[in-house]
């Protein structure tokens, strides 16, 4: 049986989400971090200085991305960046807290930007760490690999129209 659709709504991120943002980064390092004989200060302190690394790496190779914010129940549960500055619509990130995955929020998001890219006549981009869960969902998407970065796959969705 599956479980029933999450109604969500999404918005461009504010300066007051950093926090969330924070939080949502963190739960996608959560299992990586968990083994690891660090206080909870150092694990904190880590995952923000790599949220910071990795917001400035992509404002610096991709300074038209917009970043949104997911949002079910009135609290922040994911990040979407997406540039759409190029040939195909490239998702730089779509990231959900832990307690949210696995309900349809993003093979929704997902979808919507297949149609969006579809009315263009564009492709999706994305990198993907190989052998994830993520990696084996955007397969099902009809995504296929065009190169490899790395333990990272760059995926590519192919217009369908």
């Amino acid at each position: 049986m599956s479980r029933p659709r999450v109604e969500y709504s999404v918005r461009p991120c504010e300066e007051t989400d950093h926090e969330a943002l924070v939080a949502v980064y963190a739960s996608t390092r959560a299992s990586e971090i968990a083994h690891l004989p660090w206080t909870a200060e150092q694990a904190d302190a880590f995952v923000r200085s790599q949220f910071e690394l990795q917001e400035r790496d992509w404002s610096g190779r991709r300074p038209r991305a917009e970043c949104s914010v997911l949002i079910v129940g009135g609290r922040v549960v994911g990040r979407l960046v997406i540039d759409r500055d190029g040939v195909d619509l490239h998702v730089v990130d779509i990231a959900l807290l832990d307690e949210t995955r696995g309900l349809g929020i993003g093979s929704a998001i997902i979808r919507e930007l297949a149609e969006e890219a579809d009315r263009d006549g564009r492709g999706i981009t994305l990198f993907v760490e190989e052998g994830s869960r993520a990696a084996r969902f955007y397969a099902r998407l009809g995504f296929v690999e065009i190169d490899c970065v790395g333990v990272h796959r760059h995926l590519r969705r192919a217009p369908t129209t």
